[in-house]
């Protein structure tokens, strides 16, 4: 990546070995290198040139999902849930208060009161929030928040999972060994729903506009599982697959793009709402959790002991992180798929995010290695966006000359 100065003005240059060179607009606003998978340039880049030293700028690494650190202490951590920005996050463990960030995951407070936290989930704004613990009498306790954690109360539900629109309007919840419940008025009053039998519910996911919800249940004595999914806000539900023991299930903002995972299974998708399913994977795993961008082209997939795997193809095509192998307890993801938080049992949550240095201090992780002279390799597929001012250029297999 070369800078050099024409008619007053900086212009990055790309070059990468087995491509042509282009030119692009460049101004003091930043570079952006998007990397996730991608279909795209991939290759050697060249050295960045003497000339960066003249620009006071930022260069930002967007590893998308590719670069797991460890965030914290090690604790019993059960569960973590994520606003759609990614910069509100929260995170639980066991006989432990609820923690809370406001700065993507950077700081992290306490809040609410200790106890055996198991799930949690906030809407997309953040304003709403839910966490359960384990209670010996009533298996669960849930708890809510509508000031974004800053106080919460015990609503005496025995729920165990919860899952909320965008704006938190619309709330869907489930005994672990029970029916589920729907909420049309942020919470404020509750109608059971999908009461023919009782299920072991193991996720839930909800479009951001509350009108497409999805349910997963695993087998449980003589209790059914399916993938049970709603296209009218809760109010009736179909077993549009059954199976084996699911774990989990993901969506994308408009509830088209969904994901579900099963242990000792495979990874199956859904482009039409959860009408029809597809197998994403071709080997079993012991799948544990998903994750989804709001477009749905970001995925990721938590293997129970095993790595964090990532598609950025709409789980077309999948690749290992190389993340820790950890007995994940949680996984989420931000809209936009740049900021991840995953729950450890025994350990330190995990986390990945867009990682910032300033010139001079150039620093990268995952999929990229810093060769000497500051030399980028990029060792998977990418994109490669270049932010110039208010215009974004992406570069593909074949490069853009603005």
């Amino acid at each position: 990546m070369a800078l050099k100065k024409i008619l007053g003005c900086w212009v990055v240059m790309a070059m990468v070995s087995g491509c042509q060179a282009g030119w692009l607009a460049g101004s003091r606003s930043g570079i952006v290198i998007n990397a996730g998978g991608d279909a795209g340039l991939t290759g050697r880049l060249a050295r960045v040139e003497e000339q960066v030293g003249d620009l006071t700028t930022e260069l930002t690494v967007q590893t998308r999902g590719l670069s797991w650190t460890a965030l914290g202490t090690a604790r019993d951590w059960r569960s973590v849930t994520v606003s759609a920005d990614g910069l509100m996050q929260m995170k639980g463990g066991a006989a432990d208060p609820i923690y809370l960030s406001s700065d993507g995951g950077m700081t992290w407070a306490a809040a609410g009161v200790t106890n055996e936290w198991l799930t949690m989930a906030m809407s997309g704004d953040g304003r709403y929030r839910s966490a359960s613990a384990w209670d010996p009498d009533t298996d669960a306790q849930r708890y809510f928040s509508t000031n974004s954690g800053a106080t919460w109360t015990n609503i005496g539900q025995p729920w165990a999972l919860a899952a909320f629109s965008g704006n938190g309007r619309y709330q869907v919840a489930a005994e672990e060994f029970g029916v589920l419940h729907v909420s049309t008025n942020f919470g404020a009053a509750w109608v059971a729903t999908k009461t023919d039998e009782t299920r072991h519910w193991m996720g839930l996911a909800m479009s951001t506009n509350g009108e497409y919800q999805t349910a997963v249940a695993t087998p449980e004595d003589e209790m059914s599982s399916g993938v049970y999914v709603s296209s009218d806000y809760g109010k009736t539900w179909i077993l549009n697959m059954a199976g084996p023991q699911w774990m989990s299930v993901a969506m994308s903002a408009d509830g088209q793009i969904q994901l579900v995972c099963a242990l000792g299974g495979k990874l199956y998708g859904s482009d039409n709402h959860g009408a029809t399913w597809t197998a994403k994977t071709g080997t079993n795993r012991a799948w544990w959790f998903v994750a989804m961008s709001a477009d749905g082209k970001m995925q990721y997939a938590a293997e129970r002991n095993g790595s964090i795997y990532v598609s950025a193809d709409y789980g077309a095509t999948w690749v290992d992180s190389g993340s820790a192998r950890c007995p994940w307890t949680g996984l989420a993801m931000s809209a936009d798929g740049g900021f991840g938080l995953a729950a450890v049992n025994g350990g330190p949550c995990l986390a990945t995010r867009p990682s910032t240095s300033v010139r001079g201090d150039l620093t990268v992780g995952g999929a990229f290695t810093l060769g000497a002279g500051g030399t980028f390799t990029i060792c998977h597929g990418t994109q490669l966006v270049f932010v110039a001012g208010t215009v974004t250029n992406v570069l593909d297999a074949d490069i853009v000359h603005p």
